[in-house]
């Protein structure tokens, strides 16, 4: 273990400094007063810069939440269906028409496989979409959350009666 060396000056110099240090003295009322005043008013605009974030926010999750939509992805799980029942349809149809030897169309299995990968296409945006919309409505409630919760905490209250006695 190796120990620090100190000149002993020092060491006397860091014992005695508390104690020249007097205690007795009130702090001064007046540089509380104005300390408490200005902490109170970088408080207020804390506060208020804080609120137009929140706003700022909750009116962009809102124009977020407006320009989400299902729509497209929808219409494409939509085609890719007509086109992989009307695949289906047509080369089930030739398969069940034809007597002795059969042969199909060439553009069926291509419809039927490009409707397939289609719906799978349309699905993964779907999901995609609905996993935007949701973390959107989380934001705009989070804000909203935050709204109230830093108006409740800044409505002035009254004093909780801690003893209410009546005789």
């Amino acid at each position: 273990m190796r120990l620090i060396q100190m000149p002993l000056w020092s060491l006397l110099l860091a014992w005695t400094l508390p104690v020249l240090a007097d205690p007795a003295s009130p702090p001064d009322p007046v540089s509380d007063q104005a300390m408490d005043e200005a902490v109170s008013r970088a408080s207020a605009a804390s506060d208020k810069k804080r609120r137009q974030d929140l706003e700022t926010g909750l009116e962009k999750a809102r124009i977020e939440a407006d320009d989400a939509s299902r729509f497209w992805p929808i219409l494409t799980i939509g085609l890719g269906l007509a086109a992989l029942a009307g695949g289906v349809g047509v080369g089930a149809h030739e398969a069940l028409s034809c007597s002795d030897s059969c042969s199909t169309s060439g553009w069926i299995g291509p419809l039927v496989m490009g409707g397939g990968v289609t719906i799978t296409g349309g699905l993964i945006w779907l999901h995609w979409a609905n996993a935007s919309a949701t973390e959107v409505e989380n934001k705009r409630d989070r804000f909203e959350r935050e709204l109230r919760h830093l108006q409740y905490s800044l409505a002035p209250r009254r004093a909780p009666t801690v003893l209410n006695l009546r005789f």
